[in-house]
């Protein structure tokens, strides 16, 4: 019998409760997990999972449970992860575990053309370093031949077909890179599904806007800073990718 899992994961986070739309509207056989380090998180919704973080970063541990799951999805046909700032809409649930019977995995695209302008976006907004960004995309230029123009996903809705993405290349090369190099997850997806030569399914709508979820705000941001003030570096940084992508163009 198909089960599905509706998973979402927390950490460093002040909020003391999550919730679901259209909750009775789920389809029979789904479960709600949500894995967080806040003692204080309460659901009436979700099944509450207290985790050890293994990293001092929240965004990484998040990030960890995202693309690596839990020893919990063994139990299930069907995960669909969905951003902590995402409310589900239980009413679409149906709509999006049909994508697990075509694809291994089902998400949004991104307005970015490429993971490199994804980078130089990702330094404007100071989502991570820019010595990590800058060498991320020195590897994926020179090393794994990454061309530009080659699309970008938003994660913040991912349909999973269990069997065949936990541990599978796909899943495994994927956090090999978030460890390894940025956390932010946008970036080295590009680059794995190029080497993989496989095919995503595509949800309708972006990560904020789509059919089946409303967005709300964090009452604590692990995200960016507000602060939009360019350094040295980063400029820097972002003509470094800038002419690496030139770089790339005249390769062609």
């Amino acid at each position: 019998m198909s089960k599905t899992l509706v998973y979402t994961a927390i950490f460093g986070s002040e909020d003391s409760s999550i919730s679901l739309s259209n909750r009775d509207a789920a389809p029979a056989n789904t479960d709600f997990i949500c894995f967080t380090d806040n003692p204080n998180l309460q659901s009436e919704d979700y099944i509450i999972v207290f985790v050890k973080p293994n990293f001092s970063d929240p965004t990484r541990n998040a990030r960890q449970i995202k693309v690596c799951g839990t020893e919990h999805m063994k139990d299930y046909t069907v995960a669909i992860w969905h951003d902590y700032s995402l409310t589900m809409d239980c009413s679409k649930l149906s709509e999006l575990i049909e994508f697990a019977s075509k694809y291994t995995i089902s998400l949004f695209n991104h307005d970015e053309t490429c993971s490199y302008a994804e980078a130089r976006k990702c330094i404007e907004l100071k989502k991570d370093k820019v010595s990590v960004l800058v060498t991320q995309m020195l590897v994926y230029a020179l090393a794994k031949k990454l061309p530009t123009r080659n699309g970008v996903f938003e994660t913040g809705i991912i349909v999973i077909d269990v069997e065949t993405y936990f541990g599978s290349p796909l899943q495994l090369k994927w956090w090999r890179d978030i460890d390894r190099f940025s956390k932010r997850d946008q970036l080295s997806l590009p680059c794995i599904k190029y080497q993989l030569k496989v095919e995503f399914g595509i949800l309708e709508g972006r990560g904020h806007i789509n059919p089946y979820s409303t967005y709300r705000k964090s009452l604590t941001s692990t995200n960016a800073t507000t602060d939009r003030t360019l350094s040295v570096w980063q400029k820097l940084g972002i003509w470094w990718i800038y002419k690496l992508e030139l770089f790339i163009n005249r390769r062609k």
